[in-house]
């Protein structure tokens, strides 16, 4: 009874995308895998029953050694595989379940084939401000900043900054704004400090596109200060 109560909570909220609209709140990709303990704990002890009522000691042997070995290799395979390669079952269906149910556990918060622009995006960020500049972009990519970023600009990637329409009412932007809009400096400089947006989404800031000053594959800089100051 009191593995069946959690288990229970665990697949109602796995599966709680179903109905309510806004599932992300209740990360049910997390929830899947919390159900997925519990019910591999009821399915060993479902396997442990069946073999028990098994007489022969050897048929029992055989049985667990082919039953527990393969659940070893599939998970070792899951452990290790390169991602994007499928070796398990629920590899087949990723189009249809996206990121609830990986692909395996080589994880990244980018495709391979997107390293490389990430990269030279902050590469040009080093290059083309002159230090003290605060860069925006997604949480999950706070590691690749962290490593190549010139630790002088600010990385930041609290996820309500990127709400283009409540730019006017956020802190960051209260705090900073005066001094970006009152420099001194020639606008024309592009080495003076900056509020940058980095973005992998073109849909999100199709309102901001006129404001892009460099691109790498699917990423997008912009130079979201000149709409701060349109603000001030």
């Amino acid at each position: 009874m009191l593995l069946k109560v959690p288990t229970t909570i665990a697949l109602v909220c796995s599966f709680s995308w179903v109905i309510v609209p806004n599932y992300e709140y209740l990360v049910p990709e997390r929830w899947v895998i919390v159900s997925g303990i519990f019910v591999s704990i009821f399915a060993v002890y479902g396997f442990s029953l069946m073999n028990a009522s098994i007489k022969s000691k050897q048929i029992k042997m055989i049985i667990f050694a082919v039953f527990f070995s393969f659940f070893i290799i599939y998970g070792l395979f899951f452990a290790i595989a390169p991602y994007g390669t499928i070796v398990t079952i629920p590899g087949y269906f990723h189009d249809l379940t996206q990121f609830i149910m990986p692909i395996s556990m080589s994880m990244n918060s980018l495709d391979i084939n997107q390293n490389k622009d990430l990269v030279h995006v902050i590469e040009w960020i080093n290059e083309n401000t002159a230090g003290n500049s605060i860069v925006i972009g997604s949480i999950h990519w706070r590691g690749w900043f962290s490593l190549f970023l010139d630790p002088t600009n600010d990385f930041k990637y609290e996820e309500s900054i990127l709400n283009i329409s409540n730019f006017k009412n956020n802190s960051l932007f209260k705090t900073h704004g005066p001094g970006l809009c009152n420099s001194k400096t020639s606008s024309q400089d592009s080495r003076w400090p900056h509020i940058i947006l980095v973005s992998s989404s073109e849909k999100a800031f199709e309102n901001v596109s006129i404001f892009q000053v460099y691109g790498s594959g699917q990423f997008k800089v912009y130079n979201i200060s000149k709409i701060l100051c349109k603000y001030q």
